[in-house]
C-alpha cells in the first residue's frame, strides 16, 4: 500500500513522476534501515528541478542500493535485457495475461477522450489479488500471438 500512496508525496519539482516515486519506494523497501541514504536521496529528489538534478537523485538510489539484485521475500530487480516493461501505444492500449508491466497508463486519462484499457481508476483497497479491482475494458485483452504480433509490425 505503501507504493500507492507515493502519489501523495511526490517531489514539485522535476520529480520523475511514478520513475523517480518508485526508486525512493524500492530504497524504503528493501533497505529501510538506510535511514541516511533515504533521507539524502528524498532530499535530491525534490530539490531536481531539472533532468541532470533528477539524475543525481537515481544515482544517489543506485549508489545506496549497491550492487545487490535480490532481496529474498521483497523484490528482485532484473539486469538490462533481461526483463521488459513497454509502452502502452506499442499495442494499441491492448494487454495481454502474460504481461507483467505497461507503462504509460496514467489515471488522468482515464476519463478523457482517449479509450483506457481501465473503465475506472483502480481503487488500491479493492486490489486484493488476481484480477480482483482491476476494471479492465475486456475487449482491450488479447491472446499473446497477437501483442506479439503488434510488436513486430510496430518495429
Amino acid at each position: 500500500m505503501n507504493w500507492a500512496n507515493m502519489q501523495y508525496t511526490q517531489s514539485k519539482n522535476f520529480s520523475g513522476a511514478d520513475n523517480g516515486a518508485l526508486q525512493l519506494h524500492i530504497l524504503q523497501t528493501v533497505i529501510p534501515s538506510a535511514k541516511a541514504e533515504i533521507k539524502a536521496c528524498k532530499k535530491l529528489w525534490n530539490l531536481a528541478n531539472n533532468y541532470e538534478r533528477y539524475m543525481g537523485y537515481v544515482t544517489c538510489v543506485k549508489t545506496a542500493l549497491g550492487a545487490t539484485r535480490i532481496w529474498p521475500g521483497k523484490l528482485r530487480i532484473l539486469r538490462r535485457g533481461h526483463g521488459w516493461i513497454r509502452d502502452w501505444f506499442l499495442t494499441t492500449d491492448s494487454w495481454s495475461a502474460r504481461d507483467f508491466m505497461l507503462h504509460g497508463w496514467k489515471s488522468q486519462n482515464i476519463s478523457s477522450s482517449w479509450e483506457s484499457p481501465f473503465k475506472k481508476v483502480p481503487v488500491p483497497d479493492e486490489c486484493i489479488g488476481g484480477y480482483a479491482g482491476w476494471n479492465w475494458r475486456t475487449e482491450k485483452a488479447k491472446e499473446f500471438f497477437l501483442i506479439f504480433l503488434f510488436l513486430l509490425l510496430f518495429f
